[in-house]
């Protein structure tokens, strides 16, 4: 005969557990009469998981005021409802229970029995299975009480809980790391700090004297120390901190005589974005939170240096005691940082090579949950841009918010999240290189071309860029840039054309109908290398552009013809990858300086320029497909060396000449 037994299961894992071994245990009843039915679980318990609970290894906390216990792998719950024991020592003790003296069990089939064992280990073994991911247990709603019972990755660290008062324990991450045994990989450009957690940041250069901070943020607590750095670990001498103070922003600043304290007149908001700017210049001060106006204050004496030996400290501290005296608070900052800037330097809050972050703990990304409800389709990838909001970027031949519709170009239309990546120039552009653009500009600011050769912010490049509506040309052979920028700003939504040049240190630039603007390089090399792919309307990612280059913005427009070194740039053809490129609305549109065909409206370039240029510079073949021109032999046969320190003054000279007489793209 078979038992019903009804149990009151309320967690899910533990309800798929019971269920799993009680249908082995009615399947085993079945056969075999004499086995008497065995309680696997009790009913819940009445109140809240606690450290001096009777739960033996686990507890679960319900929804209607009761808890559950559970067992660590390799173990199984006793019949008292919260006792572990060994899978070996619970099978014997209800074998023994269950085969009773006199009892029938002799005409259980002998083939049952090993099936019995078998079945039965299968079981625990799934049972098993299922609490355990990549070899670790996997409670999502497990309370640990013990550092015994965890084992934290990556370098993490049990620490009491802080969050509660039950001497729970939990994984204390390190920087790049989350979860709750710090298991996943995290990339952190917004972060969110819980109150123990912190960011170290490059020590502060050249801000002794003066310095300007700006920084957004979006406090979850009314207190907490925000950011600090200074001489000593305990903030003994010079120091700055910022510091929240019962919701007001407090500026506490020392430049070694005495400090000085700068509160604002009204507090933060809470759970929404502030901006605060505070600058100093020597023992003079003065703070603006939101639209509140500058409220000034000075520290005390005559000194009016800061001396920092300390890393930059966001967030919290590594040891919040240490600081609480001279920082007022004994708290870290609980919520999300969104931009710090000082001294016009922006951070970059990732802790790669491409970020500024060095170091820190418990440190969580902000918008973690803005793409967990959005779906990016046809392979596209969501991209949090702040911690609110969000962005497809999808892959050429889609377009949409989601990428949902298919979309080819023609010519090119950049929305400012978007770009083209091309083969670079690689080593033919060592001595010299012309660009000619038509583009048609929506906004003022943002890149219209770029190609580098390193991805640490340093080395040669080149780049075209806008600027306030200026164009700015740039380009760097290693000892300092060469900054040209145009007389006049160009004007948004039409079509303009560009033409730049390059020979040795010396540059040229002509936009439109404007007069030619001239500029040369700094130091004494006079080569161009250029290793890295070529970007047009953007770039991946602009940490990795030269930080001499100052892009900040992706170019909003279109970009209708490119042509490098004579050969025109086949967008289609010879694009390596690229994001939310569209074709270019109202392309057919003309500007007030060309004439329209009745076709589309492409200026044309002189052909002199470009036929004049290629009789005075013969070369071998180069191996670029973005380029069929070459050096003169004469470059050829005696090549510049970067370190000789010389420059090419017949190439000049004679690359001068020739701007004069030929540079007319109209």
């Amino acid at each position: 005969m078979v038992s019903t037994i009804l149990i009151r299961i309320k967690s899910p894992i533990i309800m798929y557990i019971s269920l799993l071994i009680l249908l082995n245990c009615t399947i085993i009843s079945t056969l075999g009469e004499s086995i008497e039915p065995e309680i696997l679980f009790e009913a819940a318990f009445q109140g809240e998981c606690h450290s001096n609970g009777p739960c033996q290894h686990l507890c679960f906390d319900l929804h209607d005021g009761t808890f559950e216990c559970a067992c660590h792998p390799g173990y199984i719950l006793s019949d008292n409802g919260y006792s572990c024991l060994e899978n070996s020592i619970a099978q014997e003790k209800r074998h023994q229970r269950k085969m009773k003296p006199n009892s029938s069990s002799s005409s259980l089939p002998s083939s049952l029995s090993s099936k019995d064992l078998s079945g039965r280990n299968r079981v625990l073994q799934e049972v098993n299975d299922l609490t355990r991911f990549n070899g670790k247990p996997q409670y999502h709603d497990a309370i640990y009480y013990s550092c015994e019972s965890i084992e934290c990755e990556a370098g993490g660290s049990c620490v009491e809980n802080e969050d509660y008062h039950d001497h729970r324990v939990r994984c204390r991450c390190p920087l790049g790391r989350g979860g709750f045994f710090c298991e996943k990989p995290m990339e952190v450009r917004f972060p969110r700090f819980r109150g123990r957690s912190y960011l170290a940041l490059p020590t502060l250069r050249d801000a002794h004297k003066s310095m300007k901070v700006t920084i957004e943020f979006r406090p979850e607590y009314h207190e907490g120390v925000l950011l600090y750095s200074g001489e000593n670990q305990n903030l003994e001498g010079d120091y700055i901190a910022i510091v929240l103070n019962q919701g007001f922003v407090e500026f506490r600043f020392d430049c070694g005589m005495g400090e000085g304290v700068i509160a604002s007149e009204t507090p933060v908001i809470l759970n929404s974005w502030n901006r605060l700017t505070i600058y100093r210049d020597g023992w003079s001060a003065w703070l603006q939170l939101n639209q509140e106006r500058q409220i000034p204050g000075q520290s005390q004496g005559l000194f009016s240096r800061i001396t920092f030996k300390l890393e930059l400290f966001l967030g919290g501290s590594p040891n919040i005691s240490l600081i609480s005296a001279r920082a007022n608070s004994r708290l870290g900052f609980v919520g999300c940082v969104r931009k710090l800037e000082i001294n016009g330097h922006s951070y970059d809050f990732r802790s790669d090579s491409r970020g500024d972050a060095i170091d820190g703990v418990d440190t969580d990304e902000c918008n973690s949950d803005v793409c967990s409800n959005t779906s990016c389709l046809n392979g596209g990838q969501c991209v949090a841009t702040s911690p609110e909001r969000w962005i497809c970027m999808c892959p050429l031949g889609f377009a949409g918010n989601h990428c949902e519709r298919r979309s080819d170009f023609t010519i090119p239309s950049f929305n400012g999240s978007s770009y083209l990546q091309f083969t670079g120039l690689k080593e033919t552009c060592l001595s010299f290189f012309e660009i000619q653009m038509i583009f048609k500009p929506r906004m003022p600011n943002g890149v219209l071309l770029y190609n580098g050769n390193r991805l640490d912010a340093r080395g040669d490049f080149i780049s075209i860029n806008l600027v306030n509506g200026f164009i700015e040309f740039r380009f760097d052979l290693g000892s300092g840039p060469a900054i040209i920028k145009s007389r006049e700003p160009v004007e948004l939504n039409q079509w303009h054309s560009l033409l730049v040049t390059r020979t040795g240190q010396q540059g040229w630039l002509q936009i439109d109908n404007q007069p030619i603007v001239s500029g040369s390089s700094l130091g004494g090399y006079t080569q161009l290398s250029l290793s890295l792919n070529l970007f047009l309307g953007g770039v991946s990612d602009v940490k990795d552009v030269s930080s001499n280059s100052a892009i900040s913005d992706s170019f909003s427009g279109c970009i209708k013809k490119i042509t490098i070194n004579g050969r025109l740039l086949m967008f289609l053809d010879e694009v390596l990858s690229g994001v939310n490129v569209i074709d270019c609305p109202n392309r057919h549109h003309c500007s007030n300086h060309h004439r329209c065909s009745t076709s589309s409206f492409v200026p044309s370039f002189s052909s002199s320029s470009s036929s004049t240029r290629s009789t005075k510079l013969s070369s071998p073949s180069l191996s670029s497909p973005l380029t069929s021109i070459s050096s003169s032999s004469s470059l050829s046969s005696s090549p510049l060396n970067k370190r000789s320190f010389r420059k090419s003054t017949d190439s000049v000279i004679d690359s001068s000449r020739f701007i004069n007489n030929h540079f007319n793209p109209f």
